[in-house]
């Protein structure tokens, strides 16, 4: 029998429990298929792009830790302003390089977002890279207040 290409799974994506109604995993969790190693990538994306951190200025010590997690709070941008837009993207671009080290050669881009709703539309294009598995890989997060708490 062919074993699927895996990559290790995260420490809390190992302590998550999916099926809270099983007393016991028939064989505990250890390595992501691809489709799951996708679905933790955003998962992980999305929590970190809708965590808001100071705009201080950390030392390098600082930024790859815990007080530093999270992108900005761009509350006053405009989406409708290109100098916005590309700030909000490089800071995007610059929080996952930072927090999310199974993606490579990462690019952003921000879509218009829905009329009615309150969140910006982000895709992100980057080189998947977790133990055996490198690949292209694309996704949309939605940054804002709805998508809060899913």
């Amino acid at each position: 029998m062919k074993q699927d290409i895996g990559a290790r799974a995260l420490l809390f994506d190992m302590l998550v429990d999916d099926t809270p109604n099983q007393p016991n995993e028939s064989s505990p969790f250890r390595y992501f298929k691809v489709d799951q190693l996708k679905e933790s990538v955003i998962n992980e994306v999305t929590n970190l792009l809708n965590t808001r951190r100071s705009f201080a200025n950390f030392d390098n010590i600082v930024w790859g830790t815990t007080l530093a997690y999270g992108m900005g709070d761009h509350a006053v941008a405009s989406t409708n302003s290109e100098k916005d837009k590309e700030a909000i993207a490089t800071d995007i671009q610059k929080t996952i390089q930072r927090f999310e080290s199974r993606l490579k050669s990462i690019r952003v881009e921000i879509v218009e977002a829905e009329p009615l709703s309150a969140g910006l539309l982000v895709v992100i294009d980057a080189i998947l890279k977790a133990g055996k598995i490198q690949e292209q890989f694309s996704f949309e997060v939605v940054i804002g207040p709805e998508s809060q708490g899913e």
